[in-house]
């Protein structure tokens, strides 16, 4: 969520990953993919197995494209026992990406299994692939014909799903590849064969090993470009200095192995800045360890405000004049400085490093 400020600040606030918990990528493949197959009218699908009750943030497809309409529906549906279930839990059309990783963030979406659950590829043109290993069975495929009757298949699809348990505070994210990028480009695009006569299954493989990352914090990004200077550790972040026009802001988790997908996108528009002349104010020295000094100029009375950098106030005063401030109990770091005229309400923001 974001909103504009009293003093045409962005204030920005978001919630932690799925809520907090553990997150899984499940992983049931080898990262091989040998060929990529169209299906039309049918769902190809693979079928997850979490540890426990879980809610379901990303869905992941290995996807590949010709000319044409390439749009697919993910789909979501739950597990009946001994097959999948026949109701869609949830779906959503999506436009599939040229021989990578897709990610569908459903984090909003309130998806959530006590048991296992089955992700679908929903094939509805001929210029649309799911990758496939041919040299793996790994005895979660299906296939369905989006009716009643679903069928096993005996390649692995290139299907993964994230999902966010109940308890603790790290991450963990598959390997070997961490679901980013595969090591085999797709050899051949062909629609699916129809013949499941004769085919031999074996019994379910269990999901790749998983290692553990820990979320560090988050960077915030504004028109794409990263505007923190350090890691910020909490869910919201102040931005004291957006110009006068639209500004697109999102946030990404950063965890030790690297950084997530961005957040959905905010976008803010900031109609008028008053702007304090800068040549009327003085700050120094900058950076500081222990006292900086502010000058203004003639007949300007000012309200004094530091801030960190997620918006938190640190340190208010009044002054006309001059005023020496200490900041030596303060942590190492940027901070800002919002100068307000407390006649005609201009304003001046100044970063202050402290170290």
């Amino acid at each position: 969520m974001a909103t504009v400020g009293p003093f045409d600040d962005v204030q920005l606030t978001w919630q932690a990953p799925g809520g907090g918990g553990v997150s899984a990528e499940l992983i049931y493949d080898n990262d091989v993919t040998t060929g990529a197959y169209s299906y039309e009218g049918y769902t190809m699908s693979t079928h997850m197995s979490p540890v426990s009750a879980c809610k379901v943030l990303t869905l992941k497809y290995y996807t590949t494209i010709q000319a044409g309409d390439n749009t697919f529906n993910a789909n979501v549906y739950g597990w009946d026992g001994t097959e999948p279930g026949t109701t869609v839990v949830f779906t959503q059309a999506v436009t599939a990406v040229d021989e990578a990783w897709l990610e569908v963030d459903v984090s909003n979406e309130d998806i959530t299994f006590d048991g296992d659950f089955v992700v679908g590829f929903g094939s509805i043109n001929a210029t649309t692939f799911i990758g496939y290993d041919g040299g793996l069975n790994n005895g979660r495929s299906w296939d369905f014909d989006n009716v009643s009757l679903w069928e096993q298949w005996t390649e692995a699809y290139l299907i993964r799903a994230v999902v966010q348990y109940s308890s603790g505070k790290i991450v963990e994210i598959g390997v070997p590849s961490q679901g980013m990028v595969s090591n085999a480009r797709i050899t051949e695009n062909k629609a699916h064969p129809t013949d499941y006569n004769g085919l031999l299954y074996v019994k379910p493989i269990e999901k790749q090993v998983h290692s553990v990352r820990s979320l560090l914090g988050y960077n915030v990004y504004r028109d794409d470009v990263m505007i923190n200077t350090a890691t910020v550790e909490v869910t919201e972040f102040n931005d004291p200095e957006p110009t006068i026009g639209s500004h697109d802001y999102f946030v990404t988790a950063v965890y030790d192995g690297g950084e997530s997908i961005p957040s959905n996108v905010v976008t803010i528009l900031v109609t008028d800045i008053n702007e304090l002349a800068s040549n009327s104010v003085v700050l120094y020295p900058n950076p500081t360890d222990s006292k900086f000094t502010i000058e203004l100029g003639v007949g300007i009375t000012a309200d004094v405000d530091i801030m960190d950098i997620t918006g938190k106030n640190v340190y208010s005063t009044t002054m006309n004049s001059s005023i020496q401030i200490n900041v030596s109990d303060l942590q190492k770091g940027m901070y800002f400085v919002r100068i307000l005229d407390a006649t005609s309400n201009n304003m001046l923001v100044k970063k202050l490093i402290v170290r």
